[in-house]
């Protein structure tokens, strides 16, 4: 409105917020009403650019990338309030050893899953559910050990099995793989390997493949 601010509102699950606020507040495990220790705080240009791509995704997203926009919106909520915190003073607990190893386990458990059900229509919660975690928690972990979150590697996964099937009907392992469409399949395989899968197809050769292969992460 003409003088106004254009604003966007987000409603969090009360369980995802306890638990980023317990990174920084103990007591709020006992005290889940308790007020936070700021009203507002300004926002970073890097949690704006996340915002600003996030809402304007929204509208046009399409089935598959229903994880990314989960994923990318609860790494906006982590980053707003980690920046509020420490403007407040408050720093997360020091990660102890026990600790470490079991981000470990996590990370490895979900990597398990994705390599297991790839084709299947996954989900951050059925993620978490079997990987005895909770969404929040497994994305900020999985992206501390792997370096990707986990949208990205289940997207990497997918189009590397693609590359056993590229001789096939494109449209067909396309569908097979989990996108919700060939042009999303060609799009996230030009992004990925710098040509469309038709083009791999009409230019494979061992020592293309071996060029390609030197660009994938392990």
């Amino acid at each position: 409105m003409p003088g106004g601010d254009r604003c966007a509102a987000f409603v969090l699950d009360r369980t995802v917020l306890q638990e980023i606020r317990s990174l920084y507040e103990h007591s709020v495990v006992d005290n889940p009403d308790r007020p936070f220790p700021f009203s507002t705080d300004r926002g970073a240009a890097k949690s704006y650019l996340v915002h600003r791509a996030l809402l304007k995704c929204l509208p046009a997203t399409n089935p598959a990338d229903r994880m990314a926009i989960d994923e990318t919106a609860l790494e906006l909520l982590g980053q707003v309030l980690r920046s509020a915190y420490a403007r407040a003073g408050k720093a997360p607990a020091a990660i102890r050893a026990s600790t470490t190893r079991s981000h470990a386990s996590l990370a490895h458990k979900v990597k398990l899953l994705l390599a297991a059900e790839f084709r299947e229509p996954l989900s951050l919660d059925r993620i978490a559910r079997s990987a005895s975690s909770s969404p929040y928690h497994m994305c900020r972990i999985f992206k501390r050990e792997t370096g990707l979150s986990i949208h990205q590697y289940l997207t990497r996964l997918r189009l590397r099995m693609a590359l056993e099937s590229i001789g096939d009907d494109l449209a067909r392992v396309a569908v097979d793989l989990g996108f919700s469409s060939h042009s999303h399949f060609s799009d996230a395989f030009r992004r990925e390997f710098g040509m469309t899968p038709s083009c791999m197809r009409a230019t494979a050769s061992i020592a293309r493949i071996r060029q390609i292969s030197k660009n994938l992460i392990s």
